[in-house]
Order: structure tokens, then C-alpha cells, then sequence
């Protein structure tokens, strides 16, 4: 098995609409108000010309496996450019095989092409598995959602 990341072709939208409907089923998990019959349908066929998303396919040999979403956010009164990883989805028979940190360190170097500072992702709490992935490649924590059930 070779898995190679590739920039996503015109084919691999519809794909990736499907493996972000996966991972937001994934993370009904650690959120039950996600619901259980949504699905992405032409989410990423709508950012293939703009150079300020990046949409990255981890494929072995004809086969998608995961993939990889970001984009640059506006700096908004930031000093510094940061790009945001908004999915990232490794199809579970590939999972714990290096895939995600392949993809992220693809990420990496177009947000670096992109002269951004920094990258940073947002994870559920509960979700030990991602959050073990980000700290081995070097995220850090840096600030906390906090959520109030008021019903």
C-alpha cells in the first residue's frame, strides 16, 4: 500500500462530500444534537478556483481513503495569517496507518506556501483518537469552547 496525497480533481468532490457526511455521522458520538439523516450533498465542487481553500485527497493507488479541508481566514484584526483545518476524515480500514499526518503535513505546506503563521483546528473534547493525532504532530491547546445546556 502507497498512499499518495494529491490535490482534489473535479472526481474527488462528490467523494469528499461523502466522507464529510461520514465524519459528521462520526461525531454524533460526542454530539447528539448532530442529526443522524443529514447529508453534504455539493459542499467542495464550489471551491475549486478559489486559491484560498485547499482541498487534499489521500488516495491508495485508485481508491480516496481521507481527505483533508481547509482555508485561510480572514485576518480580521489578527496579525498573523492562519490557516484553519475544518475536516480531516480517514476512512476507518485506514485508520492508525500515518494517513492523517500525512495529510496534515500537506496541509502544512500549502498554508506555508500561503504565508500563514499558524494552522489551527477545532475537535470535539471527547474525541481522544483526533486529539492524540493533533498533539503528535504539534498542535497545542490554546483556547476552550465552553457550552451551556440552558434546556
Amino acid at each position: 500500500m502507497e498512499i499518495i496525497i494529491e490535490k482534489a480533481c473535479d472526481e474527488d468532490y462528490k467523494i469528499a462530500d461523502e466522507f464529510l457526511t461520514l465524519l459528521i455521522q462520526d461525531e454524533r458520538k460526542y454530539d447528539e444534537t448532530i442529526d443522524s439523516t443529514f447529508v453534504v450533498e455539493d459542499f467542495y465542487c464550489h471551491i475549486k478556483d478559489d486559491n484560498k481553500k485547499c482541498l487534499l485527497m489521500a488516495k491508495d493507488g485508485d481508491k480516496r481513503v481521507g481527505f483533508i479541508y481547509g482555508y485561510l481566514q480572514p485576518l480580521d484584526g489578527k496579525k498573523e495569517n492562519i490557516a484553519q483545518i475544518d475536516a480531516l476524515y480517514v476512512d476507518e480500514h485506514y485508520r492508525h496507518l500515518g494517513i492523517g499526518q500525512k495529510l496534515i503535513s500537506e496541509f502544512s505546506n500549502w498554508a506555508k506556501e500561503q504565508n500563514a503563521n499558524k494552522i489551527e483546528i477545532n475537535v470535539m473534547e471527547q474525541n481522544i483518537g483526533a486529539r492524540k493525532l493533533y498533539y503528535k504532530v504539534g498542535f497545542k491547546d490554546k483556547r476552550r469552547t465552553l457550552i451551556w445546556n440552558i434546556k
